[in-house]
């Protein structure tokens, strides 16, 4: 009954209950609580759960648009696309504190004109088996000239040595190809 549960609520808390209670359908007038009081509360309550609705509402067309923005950006065709069918790891030395990771790639350019690129590998593996100190390793022409990579119109081969760090343990954790990321340079 609503007079026990006020009771139970020290003499400050006494209003809030009523309040409380009110919104769980009891009459405010076995509360000893005001009628215009409850009102107050009641259109208070509803105010700032209508405040509420109001930032939901924004919350939801902001994450909208961000969607949006996100699809069409992963809709576009990229006009450089590394072929991993094709593309293999060849092998892995270590010469003064460097280690290279050697692979072929296989990249198509998809665009009508010449592309320069750069490229990066992640090896956390081999990180955490202690071949190499960092994670993301540059790609370098074997000969360690050049880290730009020119691509003509369709199918290209580079043979690349990502060189890291090397962390001191002799052992390459497997030998699949890496996660790679191309970036295009302008």
């Amino acid at each position: 009954d609503a007079e026990h549960i006020t009771s139970l609520c020290d003499e400050g808390a006494k209003h809030h209950c009523a309040i409380a209670l009110h919104h769980c359908g009891v009459a405010a007038t076995s509360l000893k609580t005001s009628p215009s009081t409850l009102e107050k509360h009641r259109k208070l309550c509803y105010n700032e759960s209508k405040k509420g609705g109001e930032n939901m509402k924004k919350f939801l067309v902001l994450l909208c648009i961000v969607c949006m923005m996100l699809s069409l950006f992963s809709c576009q065709v990229k006009d450089i696309k590394l072929n991993e069918e094709k593309s293999y790891f060849s092998d892995f030395k270590i010469e003064n504190d460097k280690v290279y990771i050697c692979c072929t790639l296989f990249i198509e350019n998809k665009s009508d004109t010449e592309k320069v690129i750069s490229l990066k590998a992640s090896f956390e593996k081999d990180v955490e088996n202690g071949l190499l100190k960092e994670v993301l390793v540059s790609g370098y022409s074997l000969d360690e000239s050049t880290q730009e990579f020119k691509l003509q119109k369709g199918e290209n081969q580079l043979d690349v040595a990502f060189i890291g760090k090397y962390a001191g343990v002799d052992k390459k954790h497997d030998r699949l190809l890496p996660n790679i990321e191309i970036t295009e340079i302008e």
